[in-house]
């Protein structure tokens, strides 16, 4: 627990912001702990950290962690909307790849994009799946990686994506890595590692 002298206060004097500095100790982990910068950290929490940076899991490939793209339900360009929300149905995912006719990446399409072009001012317009194409509403911008990229830059994009599409050198489709295969694998570290 905190120690209740270990607390950032105001001075309303001189109107500064001050942070007592005093080492506390931390009983949950018998460890101790000490504000950094303004933050506090625990002992155990900043060891493993420090460890994670320094382990060889952050320069490995990412090429073991790819689900394979004959594993991974995707649609074409022209296909209607009512054939990929069909495949988003019945695969369970949020969003899948868009590929054209060279097997090569060029973007994602999910139920909300496919929901919002339907999306009229009073109803869904359910009528006109059939007459829309993914290629008009997917999302282009999205990221990618090359089946040699590094689990820490994998990592770092995973933050803000499901999954990543993985191309070859000549951009060509060969998978994707997802989010949870990435932190199965930092679960899988620390727990070998305490």
């Amino acid at each position: 627990m905190l120690d209740k002298n270990a607390i950032q206060f105001y001075d309303k004097d001189e109107k500064v912001w001050e942070l007592k500095k005093k080492r506390v100790t931390d009983q949950r982990c018998n460890q101790s702990s000490h504000f950094v910068e303004g933050s506090f950290y625990g002992g155990r929490e900043t060891m493993t950290i420090d460890r994670l940076k320094q382990s060889q899991l952050m320069s490995k490939e990412i090429s073991d962690l790819i689900i394979s793209h004959e594993k991974v339900a995707h649609v074409q360009l022209q296909n209607p909307l009512d054939h990929a929300l069909l495949i988003l149905i019945k695969s369970g995912y949020t969003a899948i790849p868009v590929l054209d006719n060279d097997f090569r990446v060029r973007g994602q399409i999910s139920k909300n994009e496919i929901l919002d072009s339907i999306l009229g001012l009073e109803r869904l317009e359910i009528e006109r799946l059939h007459d829309i194409t993914v290629e008009t509403v997917m999302k282009k911008k999205i990221p990618r990686l090359k089946t040699d990229t590094t689990f820490s830059k994998a990592l770092t994009t995973s933050i803000n994506h499901p999954f990543i599409c993985i191309e070859d050198e000549e951009a060509s489709f060969v998978g994707i890595l997802t989010r949870s295969s990435i932190l199965a694998l930092v679960n899988r570290y620390f727990q070998q590692s305490t």
